[in-house]
């Protein structure tokens, strides 16, 4: 789950790691921009992409990860979401 997801690259580039991949975007134009971005990849299928609020959604809770406040790292040469999701108890 790529929570921010924006325009869907990190999607893409996990997608090609061999995830399934749900990305969730707040804005609906950023979605759109994701779906139309992934669409024209080779990985298109292994992702689906929600429109929504992370922290109001039960999305985190359903996939079983709690947030945890992370910094920027570089993923295949593009930026990665700020957000960084780990599994278990705090």
């Amino acid at each position: 789950m790529v929570p921010g997801c924006g325009r869907g690259y990190d999607c893409v580039a996990l997608a090609e790691k061999g995830y399934e991949v749900v990305g969730l975007e707040l804005s609906e134009t950023a979605a759109k921009a994701a779906r139309e971005y992934i669409a024209g990849s080779l990985v298109g299928r292994k992702i689906k992409i929600i429109t929504g609020d992370f922290f109001t959604s039960d999305l985190a809770r359903a996939f079983g990860f709690r947030l945890r406040l992370g910094h920027d790292v570089l993923l295949r040469d593009r930026p990665f979401s700020a957000w960084y999701l780990g599994q278990g108890a705090p």
